[in-house]
């Protein structure tokens, strides 16, 4: 577990992890620079009071799996005051137990190995686009964003159409 502080919990280490990246760095690419400084743990406990409730990071797939989908363990509350108002309301990211295995469940053919290895090729003409249009801006300045997005838009209509 990161060092932890009487005063700061762990935002003293985290603000030390967060120093070393881009003021607009996603905080879980932060969590995944900290989660290696601890490569023998499947998860740790970060206590981020007052600001944040705490936080369990979980490192290992396995350990996830064991977590989301065998003990569907409840997500915690801020997730639905993060999420909720950009997804519109309660969203698989957000749901508990039965609600969550409900909405999850009609979404598992989407997901199984036949069906996406029968998008591969959709896919792959997707990826042949895009790289073309990165060819084409070869040496310019520009948002990656804007192209990546584009490809992703694309690729998950492909697929869920």
């Amino acid at each position: 577990m990161p060092e932890w502080s009487w005063i700061g919990g762990h935002l003293p280490i985290l603000a030390k992890y967060i120093a070393k990246f881009p003021s607009d760095t996603f905080i879980n690419v932060v969590m995944v620079e900290l989660a290696k400084q601890f490569p023998d743990s499947e998860m740790f406990y970060m206590d981020f009071w007052p600001f944040l409730t705490p936080n369990l990071s979980i490192c290992n797939p396995e350990a996830a799996y064991e977590v989301a989908n065998k003990l569907n363990l409840p997500k915690p509350i801020t997730y639905r005051e993060l999420f909720d108002p950009m997804n519109g309301g309660p969203n698989i990211l957000t749901m508990n137990g039965a609600e969550w295995k409900y909405w999850r469940s009609l979404f598992n053919p989407g997901f199984s190995m036949g069906y996406l290895n029968e998008q591969v090729p959709n896919i792959v003409s997707s990826v042949e686009v895009f790289i073309e249009q990165l060819k084409h801006k070869e040496g310019e300045v520009f948002v990656l964003e804007e192209v990546a997005t584009r490809l992703t838009m694309e690729i998950i209509m492909k697929v869920a159409w």
